[in-house]
């Protein structure tokens, strides 16, 4: 077993998420996943992991990782790259300027392409290709990406959060049966 150099405040939340997901995907309970690990960490440690709460024993994550198959970037933060370009994504967001988001969406795509055998780098990718595609079609989302994006949602950047708030809601609000429902008379 590897043993980890460190792993930033952030990214243990960010990755938290993440175990929580792919224990999900999986079907595993809890309790499996507690029992895969031969009880090396309480069930309330893991809990307290999966709603983003920090665990100090730093192997604890290493094994997580190891049981879930889940791929940490030990090459580089990305971190202090990605910032700019996400600020810049906000800032195109808060405007509406589809050209600036557009450019934000790929310069995003091609700086996290290089490490998508990563796992959280792989979910940023997915999310910028749906919100991508969502803003060059004007698409609604699938059902599929809906659930994915919501899924996901506390393992992304505040910047990418505050975006998806927008769509996600967006999706909530023309979902077909809630406009049905509002236009039906009651008898």
């Amino acid at each position: 077993m590897l043993m980890l150099l460190d792993i930033c405040k952030t990214h243990r939340q960010r990755y938290g998420y993440l175990i929580r997901q792919k224990r999900i995907a999986l079907g595993m309970t809890q309790k499996r996943l507690i029992e895969k690990t031969n009880h090396a960490i309480s069930i309330r440690s893991y809990i307290a992991l999966e709603n983003g709460k920090v665990l100090q024993d730093m192997e604890n994550y290493d094994l997580l990782f190891a049981i879930l198959h889940i791929q940490y970037n030990y090459e580089c933060d990305l971190d202090p790259k990605l910032e700019p370009i996400l600020s810049k994504l906000f800032h195109g967001w808060n405007t509406y300027d589809k050209v600036l988001c557009e450019a934000c969406y790929k310069k995003l795509i091609q700086m996290l392409t290089p490490y998508q055998r990563y796992s959280w780098e792989a979910a940023m990718i997915t999310c910028c290709q749906i919100l991508q595609r969502n803003l060059n079609n004007e698409i609604e989302l699938s059902a599929q990406e809906y659930d994915w994006l919501l899924s996901f949602y506390l393992a992304f950047p505040n910047t990418i959060q505050s975006i998806l708030a927008t769509v996600l809601y967006s999706y909530q609000y023309n979902f077909p049966h809630d406009s049905q429902c509002l236009h039906t008379p009651i008898l």
